[in-house]
């Protein structure tokens, strides 16, 4: 879970974890680098972030 710039893992996770495999994901995608970009995503989206979030993720199985 990343909150601002600080991302917090849990008891069994870690950032070199692999992230969950999904359709398109590159080779070496891990947990660390996706939490990375969702912070760089809320710099840039400010307050937009969690909307533009919530937006994305309905309309992601709409795509699939």
């Amino acid at each position: 879970m990343t909150m601002g710039n600080v991302t917090v893992y849990g008891p069994r996770m870690s950032p070199s974890d692999a992230n969950i495999p999904l359709m398109n994901t590159p080779a070496g995608h891990t947990v660390g680098r996706e939490e990375y970009r969702h912070t760089q995503q809320a710099q840039i989206l400010g307050p937009l972030y969690f909307p533009a979030h919530i937006l994305g993720g309905a309309g992601s199985p709409l795509h699939n």
